[in-house]
């Protein structure tokens, strides 16, 4: 999830990091600032081709990617987004 302030990227709480800390006893997310467990984003561009991106995610060992564009950010580019985009070529190759 990013973490914005306005159109600006903070950084990014994933979901392994949430857990990591809610398994820590006497701990509550609920109590927990997004700032003390967000992690540095890794972002591209909307108009980034692809293979870029792929690449980019695969250095980086990275699982998502955020997507920023003209106002800020755009969405998130996931590995099973990937995946999906993999699939479908090779549906058009058969």
């Amino acid at each position: 999830m990013p973490v914005v302030d306005g159109s600006k990227l903070l950084g990014l709480v994933r979901r392994e990091d949430l857990r990591v800390v809610a398994a820590v006893p006497g701990v509550h997310l609920e109590n927990i600032e997004a700032s003390r467990v967000m992690a540095p984003p890794l972002h591209v561009w909307a108009e980034m081709p692809l293979d870029e991106v792929a690449r980019l995610m695969s250095t980086n060992k990275a699982d998502c990617v955020v997507v920023m564009g003209g106002h800020g950010v755009e969405g998130i580019f996931t590995a099973s987004d990937a995946l999906l985009v993999l699939d479908a070529l090779l549906q058009q190759k058969r």
